[in-house]
């Protein structure tokens, strides 16, 4: 079943004469003239001096609407009358005064490019509320805007049957700001201490994970004393770093660094946001996704030896982590936090994606979709072996990844 576990400058429109085989467009500063009764516009040809130069009947124009409605719509406006000052719409006069031609074109439907600009900017105003750095989106490559009914959510929500966990009933420290560590007998580090099996703070000064720490960590939460910007509630701080969400011509969606700074490694990048629901939904809810031959589901299942109670769905809510793809050499590891947002409820966990190597502007943010999972048949069959025994193949798709060390193959 479909499921990992603790696991988009657009071009004004041209026109090409065939007898040159040259782009032109009628410029701003076009005339019109009538010629044996039909509009006649004056071209400016793109690449050719002035005396070459013609004049063209609309028919002619069909390559570039956009250009010719932009210059109809400023011939209406000179003949504006303005019935108070406020009211600035076109007369009666300038609007009959087009040819049916003319108005067929100020009428029309945006042309397709248009269309996608559209679409892509209620793409952008998604994650307008986006907690850090803003979000853009790229698509040069076709018409795809955003997923359907997908909505941005910088929390995890709580689906049917699954309760918000109250912090109240978790442990939590009295420290004040900059005070978490064992030695200051945090309750917090001392959890942290007893799953991890070391005896330094799990975090950095810097708030970078540490390099001992394992991939389950615990966070202060809010009924902590020790304030928001506490180094052992980093993730709980939001984004850092400026990203956009980018057009891939051959696996989709995206996401990439955008900005002149790397992230240096062990950083915290994102949280993977999304409904919160039981086991048992995610189930009927794979079966679903597994038609579709893609999956959103997360099960919070970091001690293996237990069937997971909750798994997160991103699929229809969720934040920028929802696009991030696969690698076979990710430059994001994921790690388990506990405590933190769901403190109260030791089966709920908070999945969060931090770096691994240093991320530099363009890279693509990617993580391991299978992680251990993948190991067993890596190792029988090799990394650069494009064949799969069938009894591993059910649920596989090829991988696009591109590395050097790919497995040809990710489990969906």
């Amino acid at each position: 079943m479909g499921r990992k576990s603790t696991k988009r400058v657009l071009e004004s429109p041209q026109t090409t004469e065939p007898k040159r085989q040259s782009q032109g467009s009628a410029n701003a500063s076009s005339s019109e003239e009538e010629y044996e009764q039909k509009p006649q516009f004056y071209v400016k040809w793109i690449g050719y001096d002035d005396i070459h130069n013609t004049w063209e009947p609309i028919e002619n124009l069909s390559n570039c609407k956009e250009m010719l409605r932009d210059y109809l719509l400023s011939m209406c406006k000179k003949n504006t009358v303005p019935l108070n000052n406020n009211d600035d719409r076109s007369s009666p006069f300038a609007l009959s005064s087009l040819s049916l031609q003319e108005s067929k074109i100020l009428t029309a439907d945006p042309s397709p490019s248009k269309q996608l600009e559209v679409r892509l900017k209620a793409f952008q105003d998604i994650f307008k509320n986006s907690v850090g750095p803003k979000i853009r989106i790229e698509n040069t490559v076709d018409d795809a805007a955003c997923p359907p009914g997908f909505k941005y959510t910088s929390e995890c929500i709580y689906g049917k049957g699954v309760e918000k966990p109250d912090p109240q009933f978790s442990s939590r420290c009295e420290c004040g700001p900059g005070e978490c560590s064992i030695e200051n007998g945090c309750l917090c580090m001392q959890e942290a201490a007893a799953i991890n099996d070391f005896k330094s703070l799990p975090f950095e000064k810097d708030g970078r994970v540490s390099e001992q720490a394992s991939r389950l960590l615990w966070e202060c939460n809010a009924s902590c004393s020790c304030g928001p910007t506490c180094v052992s509630r980093v993730s709980q701080q939001g984004r850092r770093f400026a990203m956009t969400i980018k057009r891939y011509p051959n696996k989709g969606w995206g996401v990439i660094l955008n900005q002149k700074e790397p992230i240096p490694p062990r950083t915290f990048v994102a949280r993977y946001t999304g409904e919160i629901i039981l086991s048992q939904e995610a189930d009927i809810r794979g079966r679903g996704y597994d038609v579709e031959g893609a999956t959103w589901l997360f099960d919070l299942d970091y001690n293996t030896e237990l069937e997971a109670k909750y798994s997160i769905d991103a699929y229809r809510q969720g934040n920028e982590s929802h696009f991030f793809n696969h690698s076979c050499d990710p430059n994001l590891s994921v790690y388990m936090l506990v405590g933190g947002d769901t403190a109260g409820d030791s089966d709920m966990m908070t999945l969060s994606f931090w770096s691994n190597r240093w991320i530099y502007e363009g890279d693509e943010f990617t993580f391991d979709y299978n992680g251990n999972y993948a190991q067993p048949w890596l190792e029988q069959y090799g990394a650069k072996d494009k064949k799969l025994d069938m009894k591993y193949k059910k649920g596989m798709t090829p991988c696009l990844c591109g590395a050097s060390t790919c497995r040809k193959w990710v489990y969906l």
